[in-house]
């Protein structure tokens, strides 16, 4: 699904949708409660450094994730993540193959984080957590670990996307968070904060609250061996939660963007589509461009 319109700050106040679903979003709440009561923690005897966010999709977690692991990499470590693989058929514990699995099987984010490094998906977190111990990690990146109470974390970073920030305040489905603001805080050691620097200045402004925690920003920017774009016509598209952000990439590196199209997020594309896509790209003598 695209992330609803009326979940923004900025839009909830001219719809009903949120006053309409906030029922709902206490029972949410309620069954979250009851299910942090009824969960038993596994204590790992690694280290486990979670990543995770108080909104639904589109934060930079993942990314974090993949940056996490590769510093602590570059110091020595042997990391590994975890993921539960949204969306994968195959249920784990699991390490990804990047050359033998689908996206089907293990899900479009394990696979991409398995190109870089060990990945492991496991609906059962702690199972998954054991298998990447007794497979030689020595420190565990648990990618979207935030409400799973199922194991116990040594650091927990919050990643915020300030351009969308906390949503309209709501709940799901009302609204875009998994939890309260406040439960979520006071979990956390560390928040990062990504997004351009106007957006980050004004997020950081209206949530003055947010200096209790070690706060650090962070921006998403394209690889230095990326494909260079500059002055170059193209047709893009992209399923992912927030896909303005890949179009407001795509305009800062000063691609000529003549068509684009958003899909779902974690859109399984069908081939009829891409053919389509590729057709109208050779017609119009444009880069197909896309997300990894």
């Amino acid at each position: 699904m695209l992330f609803p319109n009326f979940w923004l700050e900025t839009k909830h106040k001219q719809s009903l949708y949120p006053y309409l679903l906030y029922p709902i979003s206490i029972c949410w709440m309620a069954l979250g409660k009851l299910k942090i009561q009824l969960t038993s923690s596994y204590q790992s005897p690694l280290p486990v450094i979670c990543v995770g966010n108080l909104t639904v999709g589109g934060n930079g977690k993942t990314p974090t994730a993949l940056k996490i692991r590769s510093l602590l990499g570059d110091l020595g470590y042997k990391p590994h993540i975890v993921s539960r693989g949204y969306k994968a058929r195959i249920k784990g514990p699991h390490l990804v193959d990047p050359t033998r699995d689908s996206f089907r099987e293990v899900g479009d984010e394990a696979l991409m984080m398995a190109s870089q490094g060990p990945t492991w998906i496991s609906q059962n977190r702690s199972a998954g957590v054991k298998a990447a111990a007794n497979s030689g990690a020595n420190v565990i990146v648990l990618d979207d670990g935030f409400q799973n109470f199922s194991i116990k974390k040594n650091l927990s970073v919050l990643v915020i996307e300030s351009s969308t920030g906390f949503g309209n305040g709501y709940l799901i489905p009302a609204g875009p968070l998994r939890e309260k603001i406040s439960t979520g805080l006071k979990r956390a050691d560390i928040i990062i904060t990504i997004g351009s620097p106007p957006t980050q200045k004004t997020f950081k402004s209206k949530h003055l609250f947010l200096k209790k925690l070690p706060l650090i920003e962070g921006r998403l920017v394209p690889k230095k061996n990326s494909l260079n774009l500059k002055g170059k016509t193209i047709i893009a598209f992209a399923g992912i939660a927030h896909p303005e952000k890949f179009r407001t990439t795509l305009e800062e590196v000063g691609a000529i963007i003549i068509k684009f199209k958003a899909f779902a997020n974690h859109k399984a594309f069908e081939i009829q589509q891409l053919n389509k896509l590729l057709s109208e790209a050779r017609k119009k003598e444009a880069i197909l461009v896309t997300t990894e």
